[in-house]
């Protein structure tokens, strides 16, 4: 298989465009970013990502690596100016905003 990151080529040199199936191979393939493994989860064979995090708490500490960079960032309401949330804030305030949007029934 060629490397993810090199493009494919018909056998005259010019670019092929892959189908589905061969990005999927070359992305979830062995020793790929997204590597998939198949995990036994409640007594039920389940296919995973081999490298993901084991929980949304350990995606949060993952992305305070990243600092104030923007995480997630609320479009331009017409009586709210745009909200930006960096990486660090997100994991002291996710929490917090994750009950307020449940309470506002936004879940």
């Amino acid at each position: 298989m060629a490397d993810a990151a090199e493009p494919m080529k018909t056998s005259d040199g010019t670019l092929a465009v892959p189908s589905r199936a061969e990005v999927t191979a070359r992305l979830t393939g062995p020793g790929q970013p997204f590597e998939i493994e198949v995990v036994d989860v409640r007594g039920i064979p389940t296919r995973t990502w081999k490298t993901a995090p084991p929980t949304l708490r350990a995606v949060l500490e993952l992305s305070a690596s990243h600092g104030d960079a923007d995480f997630l960032v609320r479009p331009h309401l017409v009586f709210e100016p745009p909200a930006h949330l960096g990486h660090s804030p997100c994991g002291r305030q996710g929490p917090d905003r994750a009950l307020k949007v449940d309470e506002d029934g936004g879940v």
